[in-house]
């Protein structure tokens, strides 16, 4: 629950990073091939650079959390699956004594 509530919001933060980012660079960004992007303000290369830096921290961060619900997830189907089979022997033994008396 911990990793969706921080997920999400990052994955919503991104693009709008990016879109900042485009928004104060000195050559024309266009999405989809028609939104102006870097219509949206002037060129500032300290705020482009600011923009920049928290656009690959965050891509970064993001690159972590998937690879944590990865091994997160692998690891509780690995444990998950260990336990029913465990069960599934256990029953399999129970069976076999019953039917055996």
């Amino acid at each position: 629950m911990l990793l969706q509530v921080i997920f999400y919001p990052l994955l919503l933060i991104q693009p709008i990073i990016g879109v900042l980012q485009a928004a104060f660079i000195d050559y024309e960004v266009l999405a989809f091939g028609f939104i102006n992007f870097s219509a949206i303000a002037t060129a500032n290369e300290s705020l482009r650079n600011s923009f920049l830096e928290f656009h690959g921290m965050t891509a970064i961060l993001l690159i972590m959390l998937i690879l944590l619900h990865g091994i997160e997830r692998s690891r509780k189907a690995f444990a998950d699956d260990g336990q029913q089979m465990q069960g599934q022997v256990t029953d399999r033994i129970k069976a076999d004594t019953e039917a055996g008396s």
